[in-house]
């Protein structure tokens, strides 16, 4: 898998009609702790293997959805199952607070 780059016009089909938990970082390329956890989650998506679908948002690009999701700073990351709203945490976080965030969506069936 690979972490994919989520738009207005992929939004819907890839994190709102996703089976399985979505990360979603919300960045600018400009800040330098989205880069950073940006790998963090590159890293993670591949120790997984599909377990859970890791996405970006460029604030600056998909301005809709960072209202929609009251996106204040960057980075921050934004928890989804089944097209719903699960968490958000502010700032660079490693790679079990990320594993925390997966697993607390939904109905307990994600173990991480």
């Amino acid at each position: 898998m690979a972490v994919k780059t989520i738009t207005k016009d992929n939004f819907e089909q890839e994190v709102l009609a996703c089976k399985k938990p979505v990360l979603l970082l919300f960045l600018t390329d400009t800040c330098e702790e989205s880069k950073k956890q940006l790998a963090c989650m590159e890293q993670l998506d591949q120790e997984l293997g599909g377990e859970a679908v890791f996405g970006v948002v460029d604030v600056n690009k998909s301005i809709t959805i960072a209202f929609q999701y009251q996106i204040m700073s960057t980075p921050t990351t934004v928890a989804m199952s089944y097209g719903i709203f699960r968490g958000r945490a502010n700032g660079c976080l490693d790679a079990e607070a990320l594993k925390k965030m997966i697993a607390d969506c939904g109905d307990g069936t994600f173990s991480i």
